[in-house]
């Protein structure tokens, strides 16, 4: 599923296996995986540190753990643009007439 991009079916395969066995290292990193392609960031960090908790040493794991990372940056500069004309329009609005810098 996971080749597919089908980021939810691999998801709920994962789940399946990890309500059978939860410390599965695989399952935790392919959960993992999924859920980076579907943009729950906070998810794929929950699995992944639960995975790099029973393996600290594998590569997988730390280059996901490098993907992870370079999604949180690029979702905090997104917001930070989103944010910044908000808040730029929203000063523009409050200042009384004839004040613009």
């Amino acid at each position: 599923h996971l080749l597919q991009d089908d980021f939810s079916q691999a998801s709920a395969c994962c789940d399946k296996v990890l309500d059978v066995e939860p410390t599965s290292a695989k399952g935790l990193y392919r959960r993992a995986q999924a859920r980076l392609g579907m943009g729950n960031l906070e998810g794929c960090n929950t699995d992944l540190r639960a995975a790099l908790a029973v393996h600290p040493a594998d590569s997988a794991l730390k280059r996901l753990r490098c993907r992870l990372q370079a999604a949180r940056k690029h979702e905090r500069r997104r917001q930070a643009r989103a944010f910044r004309g908000l808040f730029d329009a929203f000063c523009e609005a409050e200042q009384p007439d004839g004040e613009n810098d």
